[in-house]
């Protein structure tokens, strides 16, 4: 059995724990939304409006880790946990902010934790598909996002959290994700191609990769000052002219799907040769573009 050294997986495991240790897998990610909305000074994970609502990618990935390392068993409908007492792993504040929210919450079972978090927050049950038993249609409407106007949008995954930047695309009303990356490979969890891909399909969200829009990655080896970046974008603009075919079609799917964004690492656009292939379907199409 290896303890867990994250704050957030010690939370989980506490919080676990003072449920007499076996929750729901849809119990446990209701308790821990609750908890980091109401109680948590840490916000040890983020969440996403899925298909039964609040749901944390980050916190479905930790119950695999900790059930490899012996501390809980995933079933099929429940978490058991392994190791009783881990509420005494968390720091004294923390043990009475669990303990806090166990007082207050311990009594929300089943359907009413679920239209205790829909009332509550209707944002999370926007993709749910037993909202209606909780939720009227007309009020979660006022959370779905309507923009539709035909816009290109960029954006980065540096320093994000993966549900940060999941939600930054449902709540741009996003209809499809281009990755343009060479290489649809990431360290960082959720940003390689087949989760991505998956998470945000599951979303509603169209995902497409377009490799040739990428930069080979020996180009962007030793990349230390603005000028190098700019040298880097100006070789890779005149790239783009041999590339016609590829920015038709990302305008086309501009205009077929109005919300379209194009995904890379950099957190600032003028890291990022995103930004140059949003200047040229501006400057040839006239499209409208933002940076998220």
């Amino acid at each position: 059995m290896k303890k867990p050294t994250y704050k957030r997986q010690k939370a989980l495991l506490a919080l676990l724990d003072i449920f007499g240790g076996r929750l729901s897998k849809l119990e446990l990610q209701k308790y821990m939304f609750l908890y980091v909305e109401e109680f948590s000074y840490d916000k040890h994970y983020g969440f996403v409006p899925y298909h039964f609502g609040s749901f944390s990618y980050e916190l479905y990935k930790d119950l695999h880790t900790l059930e490899r390392n012996g501390l809980l068993k995933v079933y099929e409908h429940h978490i058991k946990s392994e190791y009783r007492g881990s509420i005494e792993d968390v720091s004294r504040d923390e043990q009475n902010s669990i303990t806090r929210f166990f007082m207050q919450h311990q009594n929300l079972r089943g359907d009413d934790l679920i239209g205790y978090v829909y009332n509550k927050y209707p944002y999370y049950a926007i993709n749910s598909k037993i909202y209606n038993k909780f939720i009227s249609t007309e009020e979660l409407n006022k959370y779905r996002a309507r923009n539709a106007d035909t816009t290109l949008y960029t954006i980065g995954y540096e320093g994000k959290k993966f549900e940060t930047y999941l939600n930054q695309l449902i709540e741009s009303n996003i209809k499809i994700l281009v990755d343009v990356r060479k290489n649809a490979h990431s360290m960082k969890y959720g940003f390689s191609k087949k989760t991505l891909q998956g998470a945000v399909e599951n979303l509603g969200i169209k995902y497409f990769h377009m490799p040739n829009l990428g930069i080979e990655s020996e180009n962007r080896k030793m990349l230390q000052t603005k000028k190098d970046y700019q040298k880097l974008f100006d070789n890779y603009e005149k790239t783009l002219a041999y590339k016609t075919n590829e920015l038709e079609y990302l305008n086309s799917t501009i205009e077929v799907e109005n919300r379209v964004a194009i995904t890379c690492f950099e957190k600032d656009v003028s890291d990022c040769h995103r930004g140059v292939i949003a200047k040229k379907i501006h400057q040839i199409y006239n499209r409208g573009i933002k940076h998220l």
